[in-house]
């Protein structure tokens, strides 16, 4: 019988941290079982890529196309259950235990206090494997707000699926795109190009002078001056 070893996420983005842990399994013999969280939750900043994106890009960056999905449920219980669905016979959880991620609970009818998740498959006799959490400082958060300047911490071919997220949130939210005009330190410029190199730069163009920025160095400053226009 094949053992599993199982790790669950958000995976909003894959990052070369959620890599870490599949390596991990495979070095421990186990096939890769990957199952995707919160697939029913409205896209936002802190949810920009729906499951499927998620997915694709599991796959790409890892071959792996063992994947399932996981909605969340207002029950602790309900969640389980479903989880538990979704779990083979022989696996094992692989997981962090980060003290930013406990929280209180219900389930079974009793309540936890500041407990992690790991909890219900102690409660309910399934083998986990804790893993020590990374010195190096990757967060999902941080990439979602500027995976340019977090880029090192995602696989070549997710780099790209990332960025053009980034961009469709920053038109989205912000008006962030080629042709709009933005008033940046007293000079009224046009947006003429995003350059799509490594170097990922915006052209923008004053009268007859054309300047090139670093992308963070002018979406910092166009989203400071969108947080400014909304409070007055």
């Amino acid at each position: 019988m094949t053992h599993y070893g199982v790790v669950i996420g958000r995976f909003q983005p894959f990052h070369l941290g959620h890599q870490s842990i599949i390596d991990t399994i495979i070095a421990d013999g186990l096939e890769p079982l990957i199952i995707i969280g919160s697939t029913n939750v409205p896209l936002s900043h802190k949810n920009p890529f729906t499951a499927t994106e998620r997915a694709n890009m599991i796959t790409l960056a890892t071959g792996i196309t063992n994947i399932k999905f996981l909605p969340d449920y207002d029950s602790w219980d309900d969640w389980f259950d479903h989880l538990k669905s979704l779990l083979p016979t022989k696996c094992t959880i692989y997981l962090h235990d980060k003290p930013e991620d406990r929280c209180d609970f219900t389930y079974n009818n009793i309540h936890y206090i500041s407990q992690s998740y790991s909890k219900l498959f102690e409660l309910n006799n399934i083998s986990t494997k804790q893993l020590p959490i990374s010195s190096i400082p990757i967060c999902a958060t941080d990439i979602r707000s500027n995976p340019i300047k977090y880029n090192q911490y995602l696989h070549d071919d997710v780099y790209p699926i990332v960025l053009n997220k980034y961009y469709s949130v920053l038109n989205a939210y912000y008006g962030i795109a080629v042709g709009n005009t933005y008033a940046l330190n007293n000079i009224v410029y046009t947006l003429e190009a995003i350059d799509n190199t490594k170097t990922y730069n915006l052209t923008l163009r004053h009268g007859t002078m054309q300047h090139c920025y670093r992308t963070c160095q002018v979406i910092n400053s166009l989203k400071e001056q969108h947080a400014n226009n909304n409070k007055t």
